[in-house]
């Protein structure tokens, strides 16, 4: 049976990672496509998405080394 090494994902994440308050969903998608690039399956996310912001916190897992 395979474990699994889980992480949390949010919107703030982008911010740590050059991205800023004016959130594109260009820009989740890169961030989103880095994490798969490291082995992260998505595997939940909620979006607020309005005018003013994009916000979303979810899961992400790959199998443990």
């Amino acid at each position: 049976m395979p474990t699994w090494e889980y992480k949390y994902l949010s919107a703030e994440d982008l911010e740590k990672r050059g991205f800023f308050r004016s959130v594109k969903p260009e820009d989740v998608e890169k961030y989103f496509n880095a994490l798969g690039a490291e082995g992260w399956e998505i595997i939940n996310v909620d979006f607020t998405d309005t005018n003013a912001f994009i916000d979303f916190r979810g899961v992400a897992r790959r199998p443990c080394a």
